[in-house]
């Protein structure tokens, strides 16, 4: 007896509240820089991890005053309709989906090589694959090109 718009998503909420903690300290531990103007899944979670660390708090509203700070939350990482019918509604914010699109928007881009994490051989960014002028120069003067 589920509902007929049932999709993944709404099977996740119970098992992300276990690996929540792991998942934060990693993205605490790696350092993510957006090859891109812009890096939509960086700004959430670095809102969250803001959030947790001075004010102990989770993403609850789209906008939230705390001690006197007015806060919005980032929304860009949610271009998925599925993700913005979990994650909001009205100006509230359901935590749990909001960080689970910011993780899976993160792994997207990280495939996509829009985001990379400095000192991975795999996830760095295209111009750390190519040569420095130097190296090109002295092959090229070398004739190993």
């Amino acid at each position: 007896m589920r509902p007929a718009d049932l999709d993944f998503r709404d099977l996740l909420l119970h098992r992300y509240a276990r690996r929540r903690k792991t998942l934060l300290q990693t993205y605490r531990d790696l350092l993510f820089e957006a090859v891109a103007v812009d890096g939509p899944a960086l700004e959430a979670l670095n809102y969250v991890i803001y959030l947790q660390d001075q004010f102990k708090r989770r993403v609850r509203a789209i906008q939230e005053t705390i001690k006197q700070e007015t806060l919005t939350a980032p929304l860009a990482h949610l271009k998925r309709t599925r993700w913005k019918r979990h994650a909001l509604d009205g100006d509230k914010v359901n935590p749990h989906y909001y960080e689970m699109a910011a993780w899976q928007r993160l792994k997207d881009d990280l495939r996509a090589g829009d985001i990379a994490v400095t000192g991975s051989r795999r996830y760095q960014a295209f111009d750390g694959y190519l040569f420095s002028t130097d190296e090109w120069e002295t092959l090229k003067s070398q004739n190993q090109t």
